[in-house]
């Protein structure tokens, strides 16, 4: 992995190199929880396509290994379209290996 000199980079630079496209996130900002594919970053925004708001998580560590929908106690609402995560909202993000499964729970 390789890291943009932040002196050398613009704050959108420095973005980008943070998402992968295609690649699917488990994100948390500081008032709620998603789970989508990056498609695009652009000027402070992550867009997720196959987004869920996920309102209940389970337990965090099988749902991230496993899938949030196979989790007993969680809650789970597909956006149906993309979601626009401001950046500068975001506490912390993981890549999500499951599938995404678009299904109310």
């Amino acid at each position: 992995m390789s890291y943009l000199n932040k002196n050398e980079a613009t704050n959108d630079e420095q973005t980008k190199a943070l998402f992968t496209l295609n690649e699917k996130y488990f994100i948390r900002t500081v008032t709620y929880h998603a789970v989508g594919r990056c498609v695009d970053v652009v000027e402070g925004f992550i867009f997720l396509d196959d987004a869920m708001w996920v309102a209940d998580s389970g337990i965090l560590s099988p749902a991230l290994k496993d899938g949030f929908e196979k989790q007993p106690n969680s809650e789970l609402e597909p956006i149906g379209s993309i979601l626009h995560v401001n950046i500068n909202s975001i506490v912390d993000f993981v890549v999500y290996s499951p599938e995404i499964v678009l299904a109310q729970k």
